[in-house]
């Protein structure tokens, strides 16, 4: 089994609609939970994210959320843009994102994995704008 593949059955262990495209390496997860804190709303986006081309040396950078977010304060969200990157239908709204940590090894589940990342992303959205 290939390393994408690996990294596919693990994410769809925590998410099982997890939807792949092989065209540019992207995954989708339809149904994301929103922090209930600082106030975002929608509470519930899909989330999309890219296995880079050099992906397990190289990082994932950034993911997109659809229907895009705002703060009920009205507070600008910071690093965010809309995007037209994922192939699936929709307004897809881009965060600038870096994993806070990657060391990657031949193992899947033992070093770092887009598990990792996607689960770092409700850690930006906590932090509000």
């Amino acid at each position: 089994m290939d390393r994408i593949s690996q990294e596919l059955e693990l994410l769809r262990r925590f998410y099982p609609d997890a939807e792949y495209s092989e065209a540019g390496r992207w995954v989708r997860l339809p149904r994301f939970p929103v922090p209930t804190e600082p106030g975002w709303t929608p509470t519930a986006v899909a989330v999309a994210v890219q296995f880079p081309a050099a992906f397990p040396g190289q990082k994932p950078y950034g993911f997109f959320v659809s229907p895009p977010l705002s703060l009920a304060s009205g507070a600008t969200v910071q690093n965010a843009a809309p995007s037209s990157d994922p192939p699936w239908p929709g307004p897809w709204q881009k965060f600038s994102w870096d994993a806070p940590a990657w060391a990657a090894t031949n193992d899947v589940q033992s070093g770092s994995n887009m598990l990792n990342f996607v689960l770092t992303i409700a850690d930006r959205l906590a932090q509000g704008a």
